[in-house]
């Protein structure tokens, strides 16, 4: 995960296996192993609004999307 958070802050929103939306406005990262990192665009760059591994994805879910 430490990998796709630097490469998130040089601006490479397309390391490990790509980005998907989770829904509007909010994207995440993906890597091989199962981590995610969901984040949000804002006029500063971007902030990182959740980390997860496949174990705990759909509860972390769960949680970021009423808050967006």
């Amino acid at each position: 995960m430490s990998q796709l958070l630097r490469e998130a802050a040089k601006g490479n929103l397309n390391h490990g296996i790509g980005t998907n939306s989770l829904k509007e406005g909010i994207r995440y990262l993906r890597h091989k192993d199962g981590a995610r990192i969901f984040f949000t665009h804002t006029d500063d760059g971007i902030e990182i609004i959740g980390y997860v591994n496949k174990a705990n994805e759909s509860k972390v879910i769960k949680e970021i999307l009423p808050l967006y």
